[in-house]
């Protein structure tokens, strides 16, 4: 398996956190999602609906991070977002997602969560 779709830092934004203060208005987060599926026959018939689209894979992780999903932890967060990205499709076999979160730590660029699902 080593087709992938891939899209790099969607910029969402998402009320996510522990704290009651980070719970107060929605926060940038950046989504990277690789999904594994096979293009061959898109490549060679040149049908999208073939392959996973790109574009409705945003769009649902996109209408998921804005939704009211009550989540508090960036694991849990990420988790949905693996939910979401394997149920684009059924030609979705894995993803490989990296959510990142800015200006978690006074310090530090950003707080990251990477996971791998099947």
């Amino acid at each position: 398996m080593s087709d992938k779709i891939i899209f790099h830092n969607l910029q969402v934004r998402t009320v996510l956190g522990n704290d009651g203060w980070e719970r107060n208005k929605p926060q940038p987060l950046l989504i990277t999602a690789e999904i594994y599926t096979s293009i061959i026959s898109a490549g060679k018939t040149d049908k999208v609906y073939e392959s996973v689209h790109y574009g409705v894979a945003c769009k649902k992780a996109t209408a998921f991070a804005e939704s009211d999903h009550g989540l508090q932890s960036l694991e849990a967060f990420a988790e949905g977002i693996a939910g979401v990205c394997l149920g684009v499709t059924e030609r979705a076999l894995a993803v490989h997602i990296v959510v990142r979160k800015p200006r978690a730590l006074l310090h530090a660029e950003y707080v990251s969560i990477d996971i791998f699902r099947t």
